[in-house]
């Protein structure tokens, strides 16, 4: 009988470090909102001509993505100074 391994996921060193670095220096809320305007934009021009057949694997791909996104956004948002809004006056 075949036993099953139990793979253990962990992040290295380097790689923490990296993904550490890169939201403490960017706004997870701001690249999630920048790459879905991005997907609408892309999406508009791309369905007048048809759909392309790397849409389905893509747009779950991209749903992943923003979902990890929304996770380092709740993380680190203590991290970083909240943003002013457009024509506030503080």
């Amino acid at each position: 009988m075949a036993t099953s391994k139990t793979i253990q996921r962990t992040l290295s060193p380097v790689f923490s470090e990296v993904v550490l670095n890169y939201f403490s220096t960017h706004h997870a809320a701001k690249l999630s909102r920048n790459l879905r305007c991005m997907l609408l934009d892309c999406l508009a021009y791309e369905l007048r001509v048809g759909v392309p057949l790397y849409l389905d694997e893509f747009l779950w791909q991209l749903n992943d993505l923003f979902e990890l996104l929304d996770v380092a956004q709740q993380e680190t948002a203590h991290w970083h100074p909240p943003e002013k809004k457009e024509g506030s006056k503080e």
